[in-house]
């Protein structure tokens, strides 16, 4: 009788894994693909982030680092158990020619697994970043893509001239900020338009 307790409990042990493991490998709750791109072939999706505004450290031409701001999606996939992971170079040419069938361009690449791309589209712009290379778990077993979509922050703190008449009438003076000059000149910057 001890010996079938134990052959039980170790068939509900084997279930239990193989069900975490399977279950393991579905799309995360809550993250979706975004709607520019389809993932690579025995991919789920691992991990997603979405930001309504932030800046991101891009790359021009050149591969200097440029910054960039707006809506930002990153999107983490990984390879399904028991399939072949592509090289890093397949995953970012997949990316690289499927931007290229909508209108966009390639901006840089680094080594065979980072690329930046770039899409102009019905007045938007988006920035793609793709890494096929996750340093932790090896070449095309996960890979990582950031879109940016290019747009400014939706001012949301507004000055109010009767609090700034009231406080230069209490104070003698009133502090005001976001508007930016070069150093010693007199000429307001463009970024202080908002």
């Amino acid at each position: 009788m001890k010996k079938i307790g134990k052959i039980m409990l170790l068939i509900g042990f084997f279930v239990i894994a193989i069900s975490s493991v399977a279950f393991a490998q579905e799309d995360r709750k809550g993250c979706k693909d975004h709607p520019m791109f389809t993932r690579m072939g025995n991919f789920y999706l691992y991990n997603c982030d979405e930001k309504n505004y932030d800046e991101v450290d891009f790359r021009d031409e050149r591969g200097k680092e440029i910054k960039v701001e707006g809506k930002v999606y990153e999107i983490t996939y990984r390879i399904k158990e028991g399939f072949t992971p592509p090289s890093g170079l397949e995953v970012i040419r997949n990316y690289e020619n499927a931007i290229k069938k909508i209108g966009g361009v390639k901006i840089f690449q680094k080594d065979k697994y980072y690329i930046w791309l770039k899409l102009d589209k019905a007045g938007k712009t988006f920035w793609v970043y793709v890494n096929s290379y996750v340093s932790t778990i090896g070449e095309g077993k996960m890979y990582m893509i950031r879109i940016i979509e290019q747009k400014a922050m939706e001012q949301q703190v507004i000055a109010d001239a009767k609090s700034l008449m009231s406080d230069i009438q209490a104070k003698g003076s009133a502090s005001v900020y976001g508007i930016y000059f070069d150093f010693d000149k007199a000429d307001i910057k463009p970024e202080s338009e908002p």
